[in-house]
Protein backbone atom coordinates (compact mmCIF):
# COMPACT_ATOMS: atom_id res chain seq x y z
CA UNK A 1 0.00 0.00 0.00
CA UNK A 2 1.33 3.41 -0.96
CA UNK A 3 1.44 6.48 1.25
CA UNK A 4 -1.39 8.02 -0.80
CA UNK A 5 -3.62 5.00 -0.21
CA UNK A 6 -2.81 5.03 3.49
CA UNK A 7 -3.70 8.72 3.65
CA UNK A 8 -7.01 8.10 1.87
CA UNK A 9 -7.96 5.29 4.26
CA UNK A 10 -6.97 7.33 7.30
CA UNK A 11 -8.89 10.37 6.03
CA UNK A 12 -12.02 8.28 5.48
CA UNK A 13 -11.77 6.80 8.97
CA UNK A 14 -11.15 10.25 10.43
CA UNK A 15 -14.24 11.67 8.74
CA UNK A 16 -16.44 8.84 10.01
CA UNK A 17 -14.92 9.18 13.48
CA UNK A 18 -15.49 12.94 13.54
CA UNK A 19 -19.17 12.36 12.77
CA UNK A 20 -19.38 9.85 15.61
CA UNK A 21 -17.62 12.30 17.91
CA UNK A 22 -20.08 15.03 16.92
CA UNK A 23 -23.00 12.73 17.74
CA UNK A 24 -21.45 11.89 21.11
CA UNK A 25 -20.92 15.58 21.92
CA UNK A 26 -24.47 16.39 20.86
CA UNK A 27 -25.82 13.70 23.18
CA UNK A 28 -23.65 14.91 26.05
CA UNK A 29 -25.04 18.43 25.64
CA UNK A 30 -28.52 17.09 26.43
CA UNK A 31 -27.22 16.10 29.91
CA UNK A 32 -29.07 12.80 29.57
CA UNK A 33 -26.14 11.18 31.39
CA UNK A 34 -26.61 13.30 34.52
CA UNK A 35 -28.53 12.26 37.61
CA UNK A 36 -31.12 14.59 39.10
CA UNK A 37 -28.66 15.91 41.69
CA UNK A 38 -26.09 16.61 38.94
CA UNK A 39 -28.27 18.85 36.79
CA UNK A 40 -27.01 22.00 38.47
CA UNK A 41 -23.34 21.20 38.01
CA UNK A 42 -21.12 23.42 35.89
CA UNK A 43 -21.64 22.86 32.17
CA UNK A 44 -18.38 21.76 30.60
CA UNK A 45 -17.53 22.10 26.94
CA UNK A 46 -17.61 18.98 24.80
CA UNK A 47 -16.06 20.63 21.75
CA UNK A 48 -12.96 18.48 22.19
CA UNK A 49 -14.85 15.21 21.68
CA UNK A 50 -15.18 15.32 17.84
CA UNK A 51 -11.54 16.39 17.53
CA UNK A 52 -10.20 13.60 19.73
CA UNK A 53 -12.55 11.16 18.06
CA UNK A 54 -11.27 12.09 14.60
CA UNK A 55 -7.65 11.77 15.72
CA UNK A 56 -7.73 8.68 17.93
CA UNK A 57 -10.46 6.33 16.67
CA UNK A 58 -8.90 5.89 13.21
CA UNK A 59 -5.56 5.00 14.78
CA UNK A 60 -7.29 2.49 17.07
CA UNK A 61 -8.88 0.86 14.04
CA UNK A 62 -5.63 0.84 12.06
CA UNK A 63 -3.75 -0.54 15.06
CA UNK A 64 -6.28 -3.37 15.38
CA UNK A 65 -6.17 -4.05 11.66
CA UNK A 66 -2.39 -4.08 11.71
CA UNK A 67 -2.24 -6.78 14.38
CA UNK A 68 -5.39 -8.91 13.82
CA UNK A 69 -7.07 -7.68 10.64
CA UNK A 70 -10.43 -6.06 9.94
CA UNK A 71 -12.29 -7.81 12.76
CA UNK A 72 -10.21 -6.27 15.55
CA UNK A 73 -10.25 -2.94 13.68
CA UNK A 74 -14.05 -2.93 13.90
CA UNK A 75 -14.09 -4.00 17.54
CA UNK A 76 -11.53 -1.46 18.73
CA UNK A 77 -13.14 1.36 16.74
CA UNK A 78 -16.56 0.62 18.23
CA UNK A 79 -15.36 0.13 21.79
CA UNK A 80 -13.13 3.18 21.42
CA UNK A 81 -16.19 5.33 20.75
CA UNK A 82 -17.83 3.98 23.91
CA UNK A 83 -14.68 4.61 25.94
CA UNK A 84 -14.48 8.17 24.63
CA UNK A 85 -18.06 8.75 25.75
CA UNK A 86 -17.26 7.38 29.19
CA UNK A 87 -14.20 9.62 29.52
CA UNK A 88 -16.28 12.68 28.66
CA UNK A 89 -18.92 11.71 31.24
CA UNK A 90 -16.28 11.19 33.93
CA UNK A 91 -14.77 14.59 33.19
CA UNK A 92 -18.22 16.15 33.37
CA UNK A 93 -19.64 14.58 36.54
CA UNK A 94 -16.72 12.64 38.07
CA UNK A 95 -18.59 9.36 37.61
CA UNK A 96 -18.33 6.34 35.34
CA UNK A 97 -21.94 5.15 34.87
CA UNK A 98 -22.80 1.52 35.49
CA UNK A 99 -24.89 1.42 32.32
CA UNK A 100 -21.61 1.71 30.40
CA UNK A 101 -19.06 -0.07 32.59
CA UNK A 102 -21.07 -3.21 33.36
CA UNK A 103 -22.14 -4.22 29.83
CA UNK A 104 -18.76 -3.21 28.43
CA UNK A 105 -17.04 -6.12 30.18
CA UNK A 106 -18.99 -8.93 28.43
CA UNK A 107 -19.11 -6.88 25.22
CA UNK A 108 -15.32 -6.61 25.17
CA UNK A 109 -14.89 -10.31 25.89
CA UNK A 110 -17.43 -11.21 23.19
CA UNK A 111 -15.90 -8.82 20.66
CA UNK A 112 -12.37 -10.09 21.13
CA UNK A 113 -13.73 -13.64 21.21
CA UNK A 114 -15.23 -13.16 17.76
CA UNK A 115 -11.91 -11.75 16.57
CA UNK A 116 -10.20 -14.86 17.92
CA UNK A 117 -12.64 -17.09 16.00
CA UNK A 118 -12.14 -15.16 12.76
CA UNK A 119 -8.35 -14.98 13.01
CA UNK A 120 -7.63 -18.22 14.86
CA UNK A 121 -5.98 -16.35 17.73
CA UNK A 122 -7.53 -18.24 20.64
CA UNK A 123 -4.39 -17.85 22.70
CA UNK A 124 -4.65 -14.09 22.48
CA UNK A 125 -8.25 -14.25 23.69
CA UNK A 126 -7.32 -16.39 26.69
CA UNK A 127 -4.58 -13.90 27.54
CA UNK A 128 -7.11 -11.08 27.14
CA UNK A 129 -9.54 -12.67 29.58
CA UNK A 130 -6.75 -13.24 32.09
CA UNK A 131 -5.61 -9.65 31.60
CA UNK A 132 -9.10 -8.38 32.33
CA UNK A 133 -9.26 -10.47 35.49
CA UNK A 134 -5.81 -9.39 36.69
CA UNK A 135 -6.37 -5.69 36.04
CA UNK A 136 -9.78 -5.82 37.68
CA UNK A 137 -8.37 -7.42 40.81
CA UNK A 138 -5.46 -4.96 40.96
CA UNK A 139 -7.78 -1.96 40.76
CA UNK A 140 -10.14 -3.48 43.33
CA UNK A 141 -7.27 -3.95 45.78
CA UNK A 142 -6.06 -0.38 45.18
CA UNK A 143 -9.57 0.97 45.70
CA UNK A 144 -9.97 -0.97 48.95
CA UNK A 145 -6.59 0.22 50.19
CA UNK A 146 -7.51 3.78 49.32
CA UNK A 147 -10.83 3.52 51.22
CA UNK A 148 -12.61 5.89 48.89
CA UNK A 149 -9.85 8.52 48.79
CA UNK A 150 -8.30 7.33 45.53
CA UNK A 151 -9.81 5.05 42.94
CA UNK A 152 -13.57 4.72 42.77
CA UNK A 153 -15.72 1.68 42.06
CA UNK A 154 -16.36 3.03 38.57
CA UNK A 155 -12.64 2.77 37.87
CA UNK A 156 -12.67 -0.79 39.21
CA UNK A 157 -15.58 -1.72 36.92
CA UNK A 158 -13.82 -0.16 33.93
CA UNK A 159 -10.51 -1.94 34.50
CA UNK A 160 -11.53 -5.44 33.27
CA UNK A 161 -12.65 -4.12 29.87
CA UNK A 162 -9.39 -2.26 29.36
CA UNK A 163 -7.47 -5.29 30.58
CA UNK A 164 -9.13 -7.52 28.00
CA UNK A 165 -8.39 -5.12 25.12
CA UNK A 166 -4.80 -4.51 26.17
CA UNK A 167 -3.90 -8.08 27.05
CA UNK A 168 -5.40 -9.28 23.76
CA UNK A 169 -2.44 -7.46 22.25
CA UNK A 170 0.19 -8.30 24.87
CA UNK A 171 1.00 -8.24 28.58
CA UNK A 172 3.41 -5.41 27.89
CA UNK A 173 0.48 -3.30 26.68
CA UNK A 174 -1.29 -3.85 30.00
CA UNK A 175 1.73 -2.79 32.02
CA UNK A 176 2.55 0.21 29.83
CA UNK A 177 -1.02 1.55 29.83
CA UNK A 178 -1.31 1.10 33.60
CA UNK A 179 1.93 2.99 34.23
CA UNK A 180 0.95 5.77 31.82
CA UNK A 181 -2.42 6.20 33.52
CA UNK A 182 -0.92 6.75 36.97
CA UNK A 183 1.91 8.92 35.65
CA UNK A 184 -0.44 11.19 33.70
CA UNK A 185 -2.77 11.53 36.70
CA UNK A 186 0.18 12.35 38.93
CA UNK A 187 1.54 14.96 36.55
CA UNK A 188 -1.87 16.61 36.20
CA UNK A 189 -2.27 16.65 39.97
CA UNK A 190 1.08 18.37 40.41
CA UNK A 191 0.25 20.93 37.74
CA UNK A 192 -3.11 21.74 39.36
CA UNK A 193 -1.44 22.11 42.77
CA UNK A 194 1.20 24.39 41.28
CA UNK A 195 -1.57 26.50 39.73
CA UNK A 196 -3.41 26.47 43.07
CA UNK A 197 -6.46 24.90 41.48
CA UNK A 198 -6.19 21.89 43.76
CA UNK A 199 -4.49 20.73 46.95
CA UNK A 200 -3.18 17.45 48.32
CA UNK A 201 -6.67 16.42 49.46
CA UNK A 202 -8.29 17.05 46.08
CA UNK A 203 -9.45 14.12 43.96
CA UNK A 204 -9.27 13.78 40.19
CA UNK A 205 -11.38 11.84 37.74
CA UNK A 206 -9.10 8.86 37.06
CA UNK A 207 -11.22 7.21 34.37
CA UNK A 208 -10.04 9.56 31.59
CA UNK A 209 -6.43 8.74 32.46
CA UNK A 210 -7.14 4.99 32.30
CA UNK A 211 -8.96 5.38 28.99
CA UNK A 212 -6.47 7.82 27.50
CA UNK A 213 -3.49 5.64 28.37
CA UNK A 214 -5.15 2.52 26.96
CA UNK A 215 -6.09 4.33 23.76
CA UNK A 216 -2.56 5.67 23.38
CA UNK A 217 -1.03 2.20 23.68
CA UNK A 218 -3.60 0.58 21.38
CA UNK A 219 -3.29 3.36 18.79
CA UNK A 220 0.52 3.28 18.69
CA UNK A 221 0.79 0.49 16.05
CA UNK A 222 -1.65 2.36 13.80
CA UNK A 223 0.24 5.62 14.15
CA UNK A 224 3.58 3.97 13.44
CA UNK A 225 2.13 2.23 10.39
CA UNK A 226 0.66 5.44 8.94
CA UNK A 227 3.85 7.42 9.56
CA UNK A 228 5.95 4.67 8.01
CA UNK A 229 3.81 4.45 4.88
CA UNK A 230 3.61 8.21 4.55
CA UNK A 231 7.38 8.57 4.67
CA UNK A 232 7.93 5.80 2.15
CA UNK A 233 5.03 6.45 -0.20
Amino acid sequence: MTGTEAFAITATLATASAVVGWLIARWLRTHAHRYADEVGLECRTHAWVPVVSALVLPLLALGGWRTHGWSLALVTWTIGAVLLTMAAIDIDVRRLPDRFTKPLVPATMLGTGLVALVTGSGGDWVRGVLGGLVLGVVYLVLALLGRGTGLGLGDVKLAPSLGVLLAFQSWAAVVLASVLAFVSAGVLGLVLIALRRADRRSTLAFGPHMIGAAMLVLAAPGLGWVLGLSSSG
